[in-house]
């Protein structure tokens, strides 16, 4: 019996897999990580924001390859779907803006329990209370606009000021299938306003684009100068550089978004996506999402400079039992409005 158990023990210490609720043992998890190698990460946020974090990791952890692959949440969630039903999971770590999502996989045991060390860190808003995921940064979805092109007198004060007549031809959004924080937005915006909401922007010749980037650069450019939602990040990031953009904090409400962070069971380096997991929200990285302007949800890093404190604002937050059920009639009804099928 003793030996048994003594091979048991030894075989935990190998994997280094901590059970949900118990704290992490970081020191095992590092160690079995380095004999793994590598460590595969699947991220929505900006190719330039990942490899800043990929160059700290290399100094942390030289041992540990990581490799990331910038995949926006449009992208990111069908590949890795495709690869859970093939069963050959490629990725170890995933963040990406839809909570629902991960909600889903948790539910469905398609993702590892960790309590990460940092998880304490974070308001328990901010961490799923089985330890399957957590948010890795929190950025806002306030409408934007051309200062050079919009009088600050024009600017619409709230969401559904967006159908107004005076809009006509002049407004951009991404669209829900393909963005997933537009879905979260519109939800919220139709659950408030119905259907005749979107119907408004419709008939309003609103335009619809894939992602958050091309409806940014036709706001630059002038060509629909007014963007019903965009990804604060992007906002402040271009306001930095000097474009002439700002944002548009609804009088109605901004809808807040998590970037969630977790871990597939089936990861090919369980011990390496741990402690990519439990790095991505140290301090030291969270300051270095504060810098690239994304909030961070711990409480000890500050705010992004060019941001206002969320509690200056009025913040609205999707229902993730409703984004589950929603989805797919959701875009449906969503598109039948834009004459998509």
């Amino acid at each position: 019996m003793v030996s048994i158990l003594r091979i048991l023990g030894v075989i935990l210490l190998a994997l280094a897999i901590p059970v949900a609720g118990w704290a992490a043992d970081m020191g095992a998890i590092q160690r079995a990580a380095n004999k793994e190698g590598t460590v595969t990460w699947y991220s929505n946020s900006k190719k330039k924001v990942n490899q800043k974090v990929a160059k700290v990791w290399k100094k942390a952890y030289p041992k540990i390859k990581l490799r990331h692959v910038r995949k926006g949440t449009g992208n990111q969630v069908p590949t890795v779907e495709a690869e859970r039903m093939a069963k050959k999971v490629r990725v170890d770590v995933m963040n990406h803006t839809d909570p629902a999502t991960f909600l889903r996989w948790g539910r469905e045991g398609f993702l590892a329990s960790f309590n990460a060390p940092n998880d304490k860190k974070l308001p328990a808003e901010f961490v799923d209370k089985d330890h399957y995921y957590r948010a890795v940064s929190i950025y806002l979805h306030p409408g934007v606009y051309n200062t050079k092109k919009v009088k600050a007198e024009d600017v619409p004060k709230k969401l559904s000021d967006m159908v107004k007549k005076k809009y006509k031809g002049l407004t951009v959004s991404a669209t829900p299938r393909t963005s997933g924080v537009e879905f979260p937005k519109y939800l919220t915006a139709v659950n408030r306003y119905g259907w005749e909401f979107v119907k408004g922007l419709a008939d309003n010749d609103h335009l619809l684009q894939k992602g958050q980037g091309a409806v940014l650069r036709m706001v630059l450019k002038g060509e629909r100068p007014i963007g019903v939602g965009n990804t604060s990040y992007r906002i402040w990031g271009a306001m930095k550089k000097g474009r002439a953009l700002k944002p548009i904090f609804y009088e109605d409400g901004t809808v807040m978004i998590t970037v969630n962070l977790g871990t597939p069971k089936a990861a090919p380096h369980p011990n390496a996506a741990r402690l990519l997991i439990n790095f991505l929200i140290s301090k030291k990285i969270q300051k270095l999402m504060v810098k690239n302007h994304f909030y961070s949800a711990r409480g000890d890093v500050g705010k992004p400079k060019l941001a206002p404190a969320l509690s200056s604002l009025k913040i609205l937050k999707a229902d993730n039992e409703q984004l589950i059920k929603a989805r797919g009639p959701f875009f449906d009804k969503f598109d039948s409005y834009f004459g998509m099928k």
